[in-house]
This record gives C-alpha cells, structure tokens and sequence, in this order.
C-alpha cells in the first residue's frame, strides 16, 4: 500500500457573467446615437451616487415619432416608440456612466404615451410621442 495522495481536481476558472452591454449585443440590440437636449436642460445628472435620466422622446430612422394613440397611431407603433425610447434611456445612462456595468438597479421607471381617452389599456413604458399634451 502506497500512501499517495489524488491528485487535486483541475478546476476551470469562472465564467464571468456577461454584463448589459453584452447581453444586448447577443440580442441584436444596438444603442442609438444619445440625443442632444432641445431645450435647456441636461440629459442626465448624478447626484449623491444616483443617475437621473431627464425625460426622453423617441427616434426612428433620426426621425422623432409623433403622433397620438388610437387617432392616427395604432398600439404596434407605441410599443416601437416605447422601445425606442428605452434603448434612448439606456444610451444616455451609457454616455453619462461610460458603461452600463456601472448600472446597479433601476429605482424608478416613469413614462407618458400621447393617446386618446378611450385607449385605457395602453400602459406607456418610458416613452412620450410626441410634445402635445396626453388628452384627459
């Protein structure tokens, strides 16, 4: 009997996860041009380890969606105009953070959508179509 002992098991380093940037590159998804502000305001401000995002309007084609829910717009173009203005969110927190990896958690998400009264379903998710007021 030998009193050898097994060799030590061969242990492959961790995988790190991937981070947003990454995930959203997996998905086809890539991130608009940040907008510059039209009027006098700032994109964004960090303040106290926060970053707040101003409120932003959605681009197609560098094209500003506008137009108003349940008039001339149906929900399959609001739900464009919420996703792009997502991506716009998440650009602007990019060009204020230099990367997405400093994202920790989303404290608060608010958005308005430009709809007729009678479209009670629809539930806007950070996006605004257009500058006029939402009818009340």
């Amino acid at each position: 009997m030998t009193d050898s002992k097994p060799a030590p098991l061969k242990m492959n380093p961790p995988v790190p996860e991937p981070g947003p940037e990454d995930r959203l590159a997996t998905l086809g998804i890539a991130l608009p041009k940040p907008a510059a502000p039209v009027a006098a305001y700032v994109p964004t401000v960090e303040a106290n380890g926060m970053l707040y995002v101003s409120g932003q309007v959605s681009f197609q084609n560098n094209q500003l969606m506008v137009g108003r829910l349940g008039d001339d717009r149906d929900l399959a173009y609001g739900v464009q105009a919420a996703r792009a203005c997502g991506l716009m969110v998440l650009a602007q927190i990019k060009a204020a953070l230099g990367s997405l990896d400093r994202v920790e958690r989303v404290v608060s998400g608010r958005g308005r959508g430009n709809r007729t009264p009678n479209l009670r379903f629809w539930r806007p998710t950070l996006c605004q179509l257009s500058y006029a007021p939402a009818a009340t």
